[in-house]
């Protein structure tokens, strides 16, 4: 039992490294909806135009 367990089990190491991962796919997910939904304002911030 105790060998099927470890088989099917994530180490620790692999959840800190999915958690992370999902972490920074949200907030890149948050920033990245952030410049397309206001597309105009961070564009005239990058060129200078305001």
């Amino acid at each position: 039992m105790t060998t099927k367990q470890k088989k099917n089990s994530i180490s620790k190491k692999d959840k800190n490294n999915l958690r992370i991962t999902t972490l920074i796919a949200v907030v890149s997910f948050i920033i990245f909806k952030a410049i397309i939904s206001d597309w105009e304002h961070f564009k005239a911030g990058l060129t200078g135009h305001f």
